[in-house]
């Protein structure tokens, strides 16, 4: 039977009729927004806790991305290159998380592979601003600027201009 929407009556589930992937997918779901919505209120470890519970029951590389910039934040760098990491290795096409490894590995003095992280960013977006501004400012410094005081000025630099563009 036709609906007044119409639908047919038998075409939309009820709570009843949702099968357990069904409200496990929305629980995920939920808590991913809600992640989200701690990260945008500053609430850092109240979003790790969120979406690492969303990523229990249905991993995601957006999930692993917000994850890896939540560590970064609280100054957890080699939590959120394994967070980044396992995003990049889920999500091929995606600039954003390669950006968040970039972050990490220069957080942990890896320079080298952040670069090349960053040219792998600017090859599936070539107008990512955010990488080509934070490549070249690290291929501009030298190796012995590169201390934990200086990639933190250059992260500063780079986040003026970061989350808008992506």
């Amino acid at each position: 039977m036709i609906g007044k929407d119409g639908l047919l009556s038998g075409d939309v589930p009820d709570d009843n009729d949702a099968g357990p992937h069904d409200r496990q997918w929305e629980a995920h779901y939920l808590l991913y927004v809600d992640g989200r919505a701690a990260i945008d209120a500053g609430e850092f470890e109240q979003a790790i806790e969120l979406l690492t519970q969303s990523l229990r029951l249905h991993p995601h590389a957006k999930t692993l991305e917000l994850l890896g910039e939540c560590h970064l934040k609280l100054g957890r760098p080699f939590e959120a290159l394994m967070h980044a990491a396992a995003s990049v290795g889920m999500q091929t096409v995606g600039v954003r998380n390669r950006l968040i490894l970039a972050r990490a590995l220069v957080e942990l003095s890896h320079f080298d592979a952040a670069k090349e992280t960053l040219r792998e960013a600017l090859l599936k977006k070539p107008d990512f601003k955010t990488a080509a501004i934070f490549l070249a400012q690290l291929e501009r410094a030298h190796p012995c600027e590169l201390d934990e005081q200086r990639s933190e000025k250059v992260w500063q630099n780079v986040l003026k201009r970061e989350w808008r563009e992506i």
